[in-house]
């Protein structure tokens, strides 16, 4: 549990949490990374925490909550890396651009995954793209810091929000992931024209491709759109069809090993 309240004047947050969901190789459907999800407790269960993140956006407490969720992240992955040395599946958590300053950032996340036992080759950290860069230098040098530690950087939300074309370009990312209004839809929806001129989620795949980076395609819910996935030639997918978020025990134990559940 996150023990942190956001909660505000004109905003009232619940319990908070992580869950956990699977990110498989393609097409072995081999679980390679779990993302950590951040979950708020409403009524009678768990539920996207998305106005959560976007009241703390608005309350300047981005910095602080990304903390928790990092560490909390770490800490439940590290009990896997303990208990299953021979596990080689990593670990991905979602951060805010405004997070990213440079070198403090960087030694930050170096102190928190040692502190949990996490190898650093074994951290993937994705900038989100609900919100603009207003610092592209100090987000660049931090994606490369973390590079050099050995952490995998990925850009998430490729065709919706902020993510387009000339972001991916500017910043020196390992892996893209595809909104997955992009393989439902066909369409990329992103905010330049050179995003805009991407007309279907194979072309996206292969622009991205051809910049050098890999991809990974979300909203993968059943067999038909994991084919297409396969023939896109994307690296990694995730969905319900590979698992649906669940809490750390209950998603580490159920897809380590597993082709999917």
């Amino acid at each position: 549990m996150i023990g942190l309240d956001i909660s505000t004047t004109s905003f009232s947050c619940g319990p908070l949490d992580l869950h956990y969901q699977p990110i498989v190789a393609t097409p072995t459907q081999r679980v390679v990374a779990f993302e950590a999800l951040l979950r708020v407790f409403r009524g009678t269960g768990w539920t996207s925490a998305r106005p959560v993140i976007a009241a703390a956006e608005r309350a300047g407490m981005m910095p602080e909550l990304g903390r928790h969720v990092l560490d909390q992240a770490m800490r439940e992955f590290g009990f896997l890396s303990s208990a299953c040395p021979g596990a080689d599946a990593a670990i991905s958590v979602n951060v805010s651009p405004g997070e990213l300053d440079g070198e403090r950032y960087v030694t930050a996340a170096e102190r928190t995954a040692q502190r949990h036992g996490v190898p650093l080759d074994r951290m993937w950290l994705a900038v989100t793209g609900t919100s603009p860069i207003v610092d592209i230098g100090a987000v660049a040098e931090t994606l490369e810091g973390l590079r050099e530690l050995g952490a995998t950087t990925c850009i998430d939300d490729f065709g919706a929000g902020w993510t387009t074309v000339e972001r991916v370009r500017a910043l020196p990312v390992d892996i893209v992931t595809i909104d997955r209004g992009v393989l439902k839809s066909g369409f990329a929806m992103g905010r330049d024209p050179s995003s805009r001129g991407l007309s279907s989620f194979e072309q996206v795949t292969e622009t991205l491709y051809g910049m050098g980076v890999e991809t990974l395609a979300e909203g993968v819910e059943d067999e038909a759109m994991h084919q297409r996935v396969v023939r896109s030639g994307c690296t990694f997918s995730q969905g319900w069809l590979h698992g649906c978020p669940r809490p750390a025990a209950i998603a580490f134990t159920r897809a380590i090993g597993a082709p999917h559940t």
